[in-house]
């Protein structure tokens, strides 16, 4: 039901390689500048929000060179978010990994481990700010009591709303190059 309605809510096709990547979450736009070439495909960040790709490939190629840097950008950009979360509300976990999933925005371990979806990148920032803040909650109640709700309320007040934008159109903000064979 999940992949139904995800496919359901798809953004429209875009002409690949884009022209710009837009990551809301942190209030970004790249822009992806194709400088051509001979060789194999390498991608420059630049400090002008500039992706500047050289050399020439196929599809897959250019899809995973990008997947590539966005997994990257994630890392650093994600962990930080929560981090930031769980001091100021009081939070403690364990680990935080970013992955490409095709169903789940974040989970939480039994032993504190989050994981993160990388898509995440691509949503409102409140709506991050939630998701964070329901995954750090779970670190210290492992299901969705009541307790649990009232310690994501603590941290996010507008959490229902917050939930209910990213279960309805959260993957529509999300390029169909970025989830495609996820």
């Amino acid at each position: 039901r999940h992949l139904q309605r995800r496919r359901a809510a798809a953004p429209p096709e875009q002409a690949f390689p884009p022209t710009h990547v837009e990551l809301a979450a942190l209030g970004e736009r790249w822009r992806v500048f194709v400088a051509g070439g001979a060789g194999r495909l390498r991608l420059r960040q630049r400090d002008d929000r500039l992706l500047e790709v050289r050399g020439s490939g196929d599809f897959a190629q250019w899809r995973r060179l990008l997947l590539r840097w966005l997994i990257t950008r994630a890392q650093e950009s994600l962990a930080q978010a929560l981090s930031q979360q769980a001091r100021l509300h009081g939070f403690t976990y364990r680990s935080v990994s970013i992955r490409r999933q095709r169903t789940r925005w974040g989970s939480c371990s039994t032993r504190g481990a989050i994981s993160l979806n990388l898509c995440l990148l691509f949503q409102k920032p409140a709506v991050l700010r939630y998701l964070l803040c329901h995954e750090l909650s779970h670190t210290e109640h492992m299901n969705h009591s009541a307790r649990f709700w009232r310690r994501v309320e603590q941290c996010e007040p507008q959490f229902r709303a917050l939930n209910a934008e990213l279960l309805r159109t959260g993957w529509s903000r999300v390029p169909r190059w970025v989830m495609e064979n996820a």
